[in-house]
């Protein structure tokens, strides 16, 4: 894994995603997933891209995948890239995400705009055809 800052021009199509509950309820858990089938089984490299208002856990074919994000300073969000190539299948793949949303600010958490999770799946979404 590795961590980039948010470059505007990379991630500008990125959209926080978030059920219909309010997201800045008090530590509320929400599991997003999603299955995918691939167009090709030639898949030669796949990243997975990700964020979070506060933190979360990944896992794609029940492989945990990894867990953030790594911290930000004020004003910026950082984006955790996670190589999943040997974690994908050549048929059926199923990418869940559980992520917390702390609602209010604590010792180690401000609360600020940022109060939704993030996903942002540029080079999966391509080979899934999604």
């Amino acid at each position: 894994m590795h961590t980039q800052s948010v470059f505007k021009h990379q991630f500008r199509e990125a959209q926080w995603i978030w059920d219909d509950s309010q997201p800045r309820g008090y530590h509320y858990y929400l599991r997003a997933r999603r299955a995918f089938t691939l167009e090709s089984a030639d898949v030669t490299h796949s990243y997975l891209y990700i964020t979070a208002d506060s933190m979360y856990q990944v896992w794609l074919n029940g492989h945990i995948v990894g867990h953030g994000p790594s911290k930000s300073a004020g004003g910026i969000r950082f984006v955790d890239c996670y190589d999943v190539t040997p974690l994908l299948d050549a048929h059926e793949n199923n990418l869940e995400v559980l992520v917390l949303g702390i609602g209010t600010s604590t010792m180690s958490y401000c609360a600020g705009d940022w109060v939704q999770q993030c996903v942002n799946l540029p080079s999966l979404s391509r080979a899934a055809g999604l």
